[in-house]
Formats: C-alpha cells, structure tokens, sequence
C-alpha cells in the first residue's frame, strides 16, 4: 500500500480547498423558504479566490435550503483519485465564522457504502458565499491529516414580483412575492361576488380578463396588478309557467319561475294588488332562482278574464307575466224526445240574469193549454145556464 509519499502529501494538500467560484454571480437577496439548486467549488482555505486541483471531492450542484428563513448548505463528498492515491474526507465540521473560531459538527445525512461520508448539512450565513470547514482525511493505512477548507456557494439571485388587486377583488400570492431567478410564478385572481375580472396587466402589458396568470423564468422585477368591475345586471325574465292559462275554480297546482335573484325577491303583485305570502294565503315562494307557487284556495277564486302578474325584486329589477282563467264548463245531462237520459254538456247558468230571464223547467206549451182549457170551461158553463134557462 506504500505509495510515493510526495503524491499522499499533495493530496492532502488539495483538500484543504472550499467549494465555490472565483466570482459571485448572484446578488444578494432574500430567499423565501425553500430548496434551491446552487453551484459549487472547493477551494483552498487559504486563499479562497483559487480552485484547488480537488474540487473533484464534491459533488456539484449542492443544494442550499432556506428553512424559517434560516439558510442550510447541503453538500456531497466523493471519493477524490489522483493518480494511483484516493483519499475521502470524514468527521466534517464547520466554523462559526472563520478559521480559528468555535467548530460544530456538521450534520450528516448519509454515508457511501464503505462508511466514508457522502452528504452533510450545516448552517451558514445569509447572503454569505462560502463556510469555512475542518476535514479529517486519510489515503492509506498511514497517512492521516486533519485540512482546514472553504466551501464556497453561489447565492441564488433573487427578484421581486409586486402584486396588487383593485377593489372588489383579491390576488394571490400578494404583496411583495421573492422568487429566484429564472424560476416561476403562478398567481390567482378572484373577484367578489357580483363583480369580474376586468383587465390583469403585468409591468403595464394587459394579458386580458384573466383569473390566473404564471410569470415565466424570472430574469428581472415585475408587477402585476388585478382590476374589477361589477356585473352587468341580469335581464330578469320568466323561465317557466309563463302566460298561463286555467279553468275557472281549477285547484291544481300552479307554478311560475323567475330567473331572478331569490335574495332580491320582494314579493308577488297581482292585477296591481300586493299579495300575502304562505301556504295558507296567497302564494308561496323558495330559490331557485324564484319559484312561485300559487295556493288552491286562491285559485278557486279568480274571475274570469286575463290577469297580470308582477314579480317585484330591489332596484326595480321587476318582471310581469299573465294568467288567463276561462270559464268552466260543467258537465251534466240533457232528455232526448225518447225520454232516455244521455250525459252531455250543458252551459253554466249566469246567475248574473233575472229571475224572468232564466228558463223554466216543463213543457214549454203551458201558456197554450191553459188558454183552451179556460175555453172549454166558458163554453160549458154558458151551456150549463142556456139548459137551465130552456126548462
């Protein structure tokens, strides 16, 4: 296992390195929560601007996590090979702040098969670029040091999207909403009720009357900004039983329905007339939109004729209708000249005509018969008085 010396040193030399760039390309920013994607590089901890030869040992891209708003690097080590002499780092601590302050150990999440250790976590500052660490490293049976390292990061350069929603109307996320570059962002307009989605601009472009709307690989800051108008009124019109027609004294069920608002129904006109509502009145009424039932006991006593009704809602959003009741024809028996009743129809008597104007029952001669009996009996009697006056 003896390997030339001067290799192992070299390596261990190699790992007293940082991950990291030699240039930030991210701004400083805010993260919101989350797991972020972020490239890395090892460096040396003594000059934290140069690459080392074994930025091999890391995997990259790392992970940077932004957990209550606290910052987490997340990073994996692999086995480093140089030539014919491989080496892994174990027992990774972290300083404070820099070399020579307070170590803590780093938390790790996993280990290769071998034993060796592959991730760990450990906090680092916000907006900072790098962590300073403490590595134990062995290459062999015999060589085993203990380098100090940087580990460097890229900080996610992150934008603001400023989101507002008019009257009338939310947007969601609102506010000032943080998001990394190039990722995206997805928001929900909602109106109130009664109200629409007027116009939805973004940086004062109009993408229309929309009700979601996603800004795409965000390179910049935007705004977005939600506007409502309120609803046309609903044309109020009868969508059944409208126009009806019945039979005089009919006690049968009788509906009509309203498109209109139920919350706005105040109420049922007939001919001009306010009527009561309940069951045991006039009429009664329930949503959907409105529907409107009238009572048997009010239907029995309608008059002949056609009859407007009105439906009365709040802002004189009104709606009329008719109902026509016909006379009712009854139905009865009439004597044929064999005498055998039949059922027929016979017209209602108007009870509005005179005692004098109505039909009498029998034989419609009478008068005639009377007339020639009381001749007869004349005739009789003066015959009667000629015999007796004779004797």
């Amino acid at each position: 296992m003896k390997k030339n010396i001067s290799i192992v040193l070299a390596l261990l030399l190699v790992l007293t390195i940082q991950l990291g760039f030699s240039e930030n390309a991210y701004a400083e920013s805010n993260l919101p929560d989350g797991t972020y994607e972020v490239p890395v590089e090892m460096m040396k901890a003594d000059d934290i601007t140069a690459s080392s030869m074994a930025s091999g040992a890391l995997v990259s891209p790392g992970h940077l996590e932004v957990i209550n708003g606290e910052w987490f690097l997340r990073v994996e080590f692999q086995t480093l090979y140089i030539g014919f002499i491989s080496g892994n780092a174990s027992n990774i601590q972290y300083y404070e702040g820099a070399v020579g302050t307070p170590l803590h150990n780093a938390e790790v999440l996993s280990y290769w098969d071998n034993g060796e250790v592959k991730e760990v976590r450990m906090p680092v500052e916000q907006n900072s670029e790098g962590v300073y660490v403490k590595m134990h490293v062995e290459a062999g049976w015999f060589i085993t040091m203990d380098p100090n390292a940087y580990i460097k990061y890229a900080v996610p350069k992150g934008y603001e999207i400023t989101a507002n929603a008019g009257a009338h109307g939310s947007i969601s996320p609102a506010g000032a909403v943080t998001i990394v570059e190039g990722a995206s962002q997805s928001f929900t307009i909602t109106p109130d009720a009664g109200y629409h989605v007027k116009d939805v601009k973004v940086d004062n472009v109009s993408v229309g009357a929309v009700t979601s709307h996603e800004i795409t690989n965000v390179m910049a800051d935007h705004t977005i900004v939600a506007e409502f108008e309120k609803d046309a009124p609903v044309e109020h019109t009868i969508t059944a039983g409208a126009d009806q027609t019945m039979v005089e004294g009919n006690k049968n069920i009788l509906d009509i329905v309203c498109n209109g608002d139920f919350d706005e129904f105040q109420g049922i006109w007939f001919d001009g007339i306010e009527l009561e509502e309940g069951s045991d009145k006039d009429y009664t009424a329930m949503s959907g939109s409105t529907i409107v039932t009238f009572t048997d006991s009010y239907l029995s006593n309608l008059a002949v004729g056609t009859h407007d009704v009105e439906f009365r809602y709040t802002k004189n959003r009104n709606v009329n209708t008719t109902l026509t009741v016909t006379a009712k024809e009854e139905t009865g028996g009439s004597l044929p000249s064999d005498n055998t009743l039949t059922a027929g129809t016979v017209t209602k008597v108007d009870s509005s005509k005179t005692k004098e104007h109505q039909p009498a029952t029998g034989d419609t001669n009478t008068p005639y018969v009377m007339i020639l009996l009381l001749g007869i009996s004349a005739l009789l009697v003066s015959a009667m008085r000629r015999k007796k006056f004779t004797k």
